[in-house]
């Protein structure tokens, strides 16, 4: 939860990933003027002001799952 303060993703995002897990980024959206959509009005990483997390996100979701659904978390 980005609790009012700008938050940096990327070390929970590396723990999803360790895990083997997915997440859904919740803010695809195409807006430059929102600070917390992910994609800028022409569909790019929204990168401005905020951690970079248009980036952050778009190199977590192209990354290769690990499909080993036999582990205990």
């Amino acid at each position: 939860m980005n609790a009012g303060t700008l938050m940096n993703p990327k070390p929970f995002l590396d723990s999803v990933y360790s895990k083997g897990m997915s997440l859904c980024a919740w803010l695809w959206k195409y807006d430059i003027k929102d600070q917390d959509a992910l994609l800028n009005s022409l569909g790019f990483s929204n990168d401005i002001n905020n951690n970079n997390w248009g980036s952050t996100f778009r190199t977590f979701c192209l990354q290769p799952r690990k499909n080993d659904f036999n582990r205990v978390i």
